[in-house]
């Protein structure tokens, strides 16, 4: 709050109901504890031609907009929980033949498997079945793989996750971690190189 704000007086009317005199400190108490909102009163101060609607006023919009905030739900933290082994595996990949070969391998060793070719896919199976893992490609039909990590890592950050990709630079590698990603493997890879990666997960 500027020192210029903090020692003026405002008139404060409600209708026909008269007014009050407040200081700004009060009246910012006010806005930001719901007291006073948008179009139920108007108000005055020095240096005002007239009564003016009190969240058209500069020195007093940030105060409605911090109320605003607190009325905003917020996301309940997802609890976070430590797996004795990795159980389910979402992959999310547009090369169907790859999707099917890497839950072929997964399978084999007692991993449950889902595939999904979009990120769009990736997202909804991922909300509905909470995997243990996720693989997630790079580049995908509908979205760029580093922006739906983003997203992911968001909204999901108790799931690890591996990118994988054969576009994988230097760079694009240092990105995906920097955004919460596991490992980048690199396309093409072994099947006892994939499987090595995940047990070093589910060994944390």
């Amino acid at each position: 709050m500027a020192e210029r704000f903090k020692n003026l007086k405002w008139d404060i009317r409600k209708g026909n109901a008269g007014y009050r005199s407040v200081s700004t400190p009060i009246l910012a108490k006010w806005i930001k504890e719901g007291k006073i909102r948008r179009g139920e009163v108007e108000v005055w101060r020095s240096g005002l031609s007239g009564f003016r609607r009190p969240e058209n006023l500069d020195e007093l919009k940030p105060y409605f907009r911090i109320w605003d905030r607190e009325q905003v739900p917020r996301r309940p933290k997802e609890k976070i929980y430590h797996r004795e082994r990795i159980e389910s595996v979402l992959i999310i990949d547009d090369e169907k033949d790859l999707c099917s070969l890497i839950a072929e391998i997964l399978s084999e060793k007692g991993y449950r498997v889902i595939t999904a070719n979009t990120g769009r896919q990736g997202t909804s199976k991922l909300r509905k079945n909470r995997p243990d893992l996720i693989l997630l490609d790079l580049k995908l039909p509908d979205v760029e793989g580093t922006k739906l990590l983003s997203r992911i890592r968001k909204n999901y950050p108790q799931i690890p996750l591996l990118m994988i990709s054969a576009y994988g630079n230097e760079e694009v590698k240092k990105k995906a971690k920097s955004l919460g990603a596991e490992q980048f493997i690199d396309k093409p890879f072994t099947p006892e190189g994939l499987l090595k990666e995940i047990k070093k997960i589910s060994k944390r």
